[in-house]
């Protein structure tokens, strides 16, 4: 479930063959300011690569779980506009081949490929929460 801005080799289009990535998401910098981006490491060849999509607003302490071929982000803190808060937020993250549908937020679509991140906006949690686990079952 990931590609890359450069260097994507000809087995890497395959989302199917994407288990060795890991990804980085979100969290503060070195100067405590959150961030948006996404990295992608590569377990295989130990390279990161800054990936084609990012989270919609800034986040750090929040929980991630993988599972069906998604990735969920729920909760964490954000810092839009100089102002801090505990979110609910609860997000869906894909990488499927088809075109944007209701609900749903195009984050980043591979040069020379049909399929696109897309992120799409869950029922939030019923309080803020940050650093907390979240675990897929199933």
């Amino acid at each position: 479930m990931s590609f890359y801005q450069n260097g994507l080799l000809a087995s890497e289009r395959n989302p199917d063959v994407q288990k060795d990535i890991i990804h980085l998401i979100g969290g503060m910098d070195e100067l405590g300011n959150n961030l948006r981006t996404v990295d992608e490491f590569n377990t295989q060849d130990m390279q990161k690569f800054q990936a084609d999509w990012r989270l919609p607003h800034s986040l750090s302490m929040f929980s991630v779980a993988q599972g069906y071929n998604k990735v969920y982000i729920a909760g964490g803190i954000s810092n839009e506009h100089g102002e801090i808060t505990d979110t609910a937020s609860v997000y869906q993250v894909s990488f499927e081949k088809q075109s944007s549908s209701d609900h749903m937020i195009e984050l980043g679509t591979h040069v020379g490929s049909d399929y696109k991140y897309l992120m799409k906006q869950l029922p939030a949690m019923n309080v803020p929460r940050s650093e907390f686990s979240l675990v897929m079952v199933g």
